[in-house]
C-alpha cells in the first residue's frame, strides 16, 4: 500500500500539474482567439476570446481527467495484485505452519503413547517388586549355599525381566525423533533416564555370574544394587512422563 507521506506528495503534484495544465490550455485558447479575432467584429471581440479560452480549458480538464482516472485504475489494479499476492503467500506460510504442527503433532503423540501410561505401570509395581528383592535377599541369607544359589539366580532372572520390560516401554532411541522439540528441561530429563539405564545395565551385568557357584556370593552382594539401580530410573523415568505429559497437552 502507497504510505501517507507519499500520497500527500502525489497529491500536491497533481495540483501542481493541473494548474500547469489549466494555464496552457487557457494559453492556447487565448492565442487561437487571438488569430480569430481579426476576422471577428470589435464588439464581439471579447466575447468569443474568452468563450473560446474556456473552451480551451474544459476540454484541456476533461483529457486531463481521463489521464488521472486511467492512472488511477492502474494504480488499484496494482494494489489489487499486491494484495492479492501477499495474501497468497500468507496462505501458504499458514498451510506450510499447519502442516509442520501436524507432523510435530504426530511425533508427539508417537513419544506420548502409550510409553507415559506404562511408565506409571513400571511405578506402580516398584513397591512389590522391591519387596521381593528384599524378602528373596533374606532367605538367600538364612538359606545353605545350594538354595542360596537357586534363590539368588531367581532373583537374577527377575531382574533380568524387569530390565526387559523397561526397555519396551522407555524405548529411549525412540525418542530421538521428537528430542528436537523438547525444552532444556526435558533434555535433562531424557539424559537423566539414559544415564539410569547405563548404570542399571551395568548393575545387572554384576549379578550374572551364577553358574558359577564361586561367584554366586559377589553376584548375591550386588543384587541390592542392581534392584536400587532399576528403582531409581523408573523414578526418573516417572519425571520425563510427567513433561511428556506437558508437551502433549500444547500439542492437542
Amino acid at each position: 500500500m502507497t504510505s501517507a507521506p507519499l500520497q500527500d506528495m502525489l497529491r500536491t503534484g497533481g495540483r501542481m500539474r493541473d494548474f500547469i495544465v489549466i494555464s496552457i490550455g487557457l494559453g492556447l485558447g487565448f492565442c487561437f482567439a487571438m488569430m480569430m479575432a481579426n476576422s471577428i467584429p470589435d464588439e464581439w471581440e471579447t466575447l468569443v476570446v474568452g468563450a473560446l479560452a474556456v473552451l480551451a480549458a474544459f476540454v484541456t480538464v476533461r483529457e486531463m481527467q481521463k489521464t488521472d482516472k486511467a492512472q488511477n485504475r492502474r494504480h488499484e489494479e496494482t494494489v489489487r495484485q499486491m494484495i492479492a499476492s501477499e495474501e497468497r503467500q500468507q496462505n501458504r506460510h499458514e498451510q506450510l505452519v499447519g502442516l509442520s504442527l501436524r507432523a510435530d503433532r504426530l511425533k508427539v503423540l508417537r513419544a506420548h503413547t502409550p510409553r507415559v501410561e506404562n511408565i506409571r505401570i513400571l511405578m506402580g509395581d516398584d513397591a512389590a517388586r522391591r519387596a521381593v528383592v528384599t524378602d528373596g535377599l533374606r532367605q538367600i541369607e538364612e538359606a545353605k549355599d545350594l538354595a542360596s544359589a537357586e534363590r539368588a539366580r531367581a532373583l537374577q532372572e527377575m531382574l533380568s525381566a524387569n530390565y526387559q520390560s523397561w526397555k519396551q516401554v522407555v524405548r529411549l532411541s525412540e525418542l530421538n525423533e521428537v528430542r528436537p522439540l523438547f525444552d532444556a528441561f526435558m533434555n535433562r530429563s531424557w539424559q537423566d533416564v539414559t544415564d539410569a539405564d547405563e548404570h542399571f545395565r551395568n548393575a545387572l551385568g554384576k549379578v550374572a555370574g551364577l553358574l558359577d557357584i564361586a561367584a554366586v556370593k559377589e553376584a548375591i552382594d550386588n543384587i541390592p544394587a542392581a534392584s536400587d539401580a532399576y528403582s531409581e530410573a523408573v523414578k526418573r523415568a516417572g519425571v520425563l512422563a510427567d513433561a511428556l505429559d506437558q508437551l502433549a497437552a500444547q500439542y492437542r
